[in-house]
């Protein structure tokens, strides 16, 4: 608890979250060898490993380097969406990324609306092995991957929830 004049716990676990923040852009080249942006997570489409209001952060990679696995970030319909690459596929030369969120609740239909889309394909789903139709994106819609170090993903949890409340 604060004193008269002093500081609460909150207020300095807060003021040094924001110092993080705004210094990121320096340190984070050196650290991950890459400009680096931030993406805010907004729904359940990637839950339980990205949450709502989590804040990630985003590395561009040349398409030869997605892997299947890799978390991106990409525009589609003037919105960004946060999802896990399952397929990759050249369509014309160009590469695509089927992607799907984890939370398979909440994402069963992939998206074949989008006329930005790369052209259908037929693909054995790596998490459940049976036999599915999806377009992918194209790498020319695709901002950035997830920064992860040995599989886990960076991120500050909940962090970005105030621009959420903010919108």
């Amino acid at each position: 608890m604060a004193g008269r004049g002093g500081a609460s716990l909150l207020d300095v676990v807060l003021a040094i979250a924001l110092l993080a923040l705004a210094s990121t852009p320096l340190w984070a080249k050196a650290v991950f060898g890459a400009p680096t942006v931030f993406a805010v997570v907004q729904g359940q489409s990637m839950e339980p490993i990205l949450h709502s209001g989590d804040l990630v952060f985003i590395i561009p990679k040349k398409p030869e380097d997605i892997r299947v696995g890799d978390i991106v970030v990409y525009r589609t319909y003037g919105a960004y969406v946060i999802h896990r690459v399952v397929y990759v596929y050249k369509d014309g030369g160009s590469y695509c990324f089927v992607t799907w969120g984890d939370n398979r609740e909440t994402n069963k239909v992939p998206d074949f609306g989008d006329p930005a889309r790369c052209r259908p394909v037929v693909f054995t789903d790596p998490y459940t092995g049976e036999r599915v139709e999806a377009s992918g994106v194209p790498y020319s819609s695709i901002v950035g991957v997830a920064v992860a170090v040995r599989g886990y993903v960076v991120k500050l949890p909940y962090i970005g929830s105030v621009t959420l409340v903010l919108r």
